[in-house]
């Protein structure tokens, strides 16, 4: 029976030894590539063995990966990283604070806000439809007219300012939506893949017209490492 190039020993509480059987300098020279080449597997058996016996087993909603780690300019051993996440948000129109109309209100102070909370017209509503569903409703109401034509989560105050502040604020608004702490307040957070300099005085400029705030995570709900979090929220809440 041919003899193994490498024999890995383990114990309780991991690798204890790796060696190599070798005739010669070149057998050497491979055993030495052939370990080399091995360090990831044998860092993550390694790990699984220690969790094994330990009585351990990694958190399903917090997954680990291998990372290559550089010692003095040169690859050492692999070291294992918990992939920190977080919820993601609920979309922008479901739940509109009530800070965050008021500061659109102030932002954008030429809209006819008070004018989009009173009952609209009739044919408000019906330009909206075909032909063959204006037939089919003629006989609603105008109050059940507007009651079907609002947005089932905002009123058209709130669906307006969402659709403002996003127009003007394109450069860091990304997979955003509102968060609610869990002392009941809610935030909007926006999670792009990164933010340029402009933009980010754009946006500090923007929140101190209405006295807003920001917090930058690195722990983001969508990809997980490869986009950042802003927290935005009344300033002192």
């Amino acid at each position: 029976m041919q003899s193994p190039l490498i024999s890995i020993e383990l114990g309780r509480t991991g690798i204890e030894r790796v060696s190599t059987t070798i005739d010669g300098i070149s057998e050497g020279v491979r055993a030495g590539n052939a370990v080399a080449a091995l360090s990831l597997p044998l860092n993550l058996l390694d790990g699984a063995t220690r969790e094994f016996f330990s009585g351990k087993s990694s958190n399903p909603d917090e997954p680990m990966v291998i990372v290559p780690r550089i010692v003095d300019g040169e690859f050492d051993a692999h070291r294992r990283i918990t992939v920190r996440t977080t919820d993601v948000p609920r979309v922008p129109f479901d739940g509109v604070p009530a800070w965050f109309v008021d500061g659109c209100k102030k932002l954008f102070p030429n809209e006819d806000w008070d004018e989009l909370l009173l009952p609209q017209t009739r044919e408000h509503p019906l330009a909206l439809h075909s032909k063959e569903w204006i037939e089919s409703h003629k006989d609603l109401s105008d109050e059940q007219l507007n009651e079907i034509s609002m947005a089932p989560y905002c009123n058209l105050q709130e669906e307006w300012a969402v659709s403002l502040f996003e127009s003007a604020a394109h450069g860091y608004l990304d997979h955003w939506g509102w968060i609610e702490k869990p002392d009941g307040r809610d935030v909007l957070v926006s999670e792009p893949y990164g933010i340029s300099g402009a933009d980010l005085r754009n946006l500090i400029e923007t929140l101190d017209k209405v006295d807003w705030d920001l917090n930058v995570r690195g722990v983001s709900g969508h990809y997980p490492s490869a986009t950042m979090r802003i927290e935005i929220a009344p300033k002192g809440v």
